[in-house]
């Protein structure tokens, strides 16, 4: 029975020296984060006992190594009762806890010189994802989160009840720019040609040689919806048949244009951008920073035809032409590179077969 009295009066004297703390609350620093870079959700605003959380995302098959994004750490100094004594200063830290990892976190400054209630400032975080101690890569199974904390410490006299934690989490992307390529006539009066014919005199002048196609001249066209959440933009490689050229070729004139609109199109009602004005890129089948809008399509049409006096035996051998286009994940990158991940199928092809018809 005095076992359990002292146990309540010690309880109730852990009670009265937590109130009596509570009561006379040294000085603390409050914390906010702003200006991040990378779109991260932020959770917390700092003003509690607690961890401020930013959860970013990185939309592709692998980390990115190398520096990611940055943020602000704003801090001020709260007077408490009774006033904290500063002497010549007190040391606010912020130290990566944790470290060797595969998030690295850089804050410029890293330590301040506290004199005074009321002070306060900001240190800009520079996030990085690197290899970890042993030069391994982040893992790139979908759903990774790579995790970095950061610690603000301020010592015994000042308290600092908040930390900062940095979430990044690999998602693989979905296919949310929906890529088609397709042939039609150049005026788009027949539609999507499934077959072709080749005109080839066995006789005269012209023996063995494309005198004729039907028809006549040709559209190569790619069509770009974007379904994704965000606008995108990428460069955009057209590959012909190397059977075709362009038409015109190798004079003033454009033989590719590009249209736009809201809303998202495919084959079965792609023409309905064609009424809109188109921009020329003359005879380029490189497009390079290509943007459409989230919600939007876009449209190239390669004006084209076989080239002339083309022989017949340079024609494919498997009696099919070939035709394909490439979205690129680099923009301006002049179509080289990476191609872009959120882009199916990519490349796009398309196969039109010919028959050959004699005179």
């Amino acid at each position: 029975m005095q076992s359990k009295t002292k146990y309540a009066v010690l309880a109730l004297a852990l009670l009265l020296a937590a109130a009596s703390e509570a009561a006379l609350a040294k000085d603390s620093i409050s914390v906010t984060v702003n200006n991040a870079t990378g779109s991260p959700v932020i959770v917390n605003n700092g003003q509690a006992v607690g961890t401020i959380q930013l959860f970013y995302t990185v939309n592709a098959y692998q980390f990115p190594i190398g520096e990611f994004a940055t943020f602000d750490v704003n801090w001020v100094d709260n007077l408490g009762s009774p006033a904290t004594n500063y002497g010549s200063g007190i040391a606010f830290n912020l130290l990566q806890s944790q470290q060797g990892g595969n998030v690295e976190l850089s804050p410029d400054p890293a330590s301040f010189t506290l004199t005074a209630a009321g002070q306060s400032g900001v240190s800009t975080v520079t996030v990085s994802i690197t290899n970890d101690n042993e030069g391994n890569p982040p893992p790139s199974a979908d759903g990774t989160d790579l995790v970095g904390n950061l610690k603000l410490d301020a010592g015994p006299k000042v308290g600092t009840v908040t930390n900062i934690q940095v979430h990044i989490l690999l998602a693989h992307p979905t296919s949310c720019l929906k890529v088609y390529n397709f042939v039609t006539d150049q005026d788009f009066a027949v539609g999507m040609l499934s077959t072709t014919n080749m005109t080839v005199p066995a006789n005269g002048a012209k023996a063995g040689k494309v005198t004729g196609t039907q028809p006549g001249q040709y559209s190569d066209n790619v069509l770009i919806a974007n379904t994704c959440a965000t606008d995108q933009a990428f460069d955009l490689g057209i590959v012909l048949d190397s059977s075709f050229t362009t038409n015109p070729s190798g004079n003033p004139g454009n033989a590719v244009l590009g249209y736009t609109a809201a809303g998202e199109y495919d084959t079965s009602n792609f023409n309905v951008l064609l009424s809109g004005t188109g921009t020329g890129y003359q005879q380029n089948l490189c497009l390079q920073n290509v943007s459409v809008a989230a919600g939007g399509s876009f449209l190239a049409t390669v004006h084209s035809k076989v080239k002339d006096n083309w022989p017949q035996g340079s024609l494919p051998a498997d009696g099919s032409f070939d035709f394909s286009a490439s979205l690129y994940q680099n923009v301006n990158s002049g179509c080289t590179g990476p191609l872009d991940t959120l882009a199916a199928p990519n490349p796009a092809t398309f196969t039109l077969p010919f028959t050959i018809n004699g005179n």
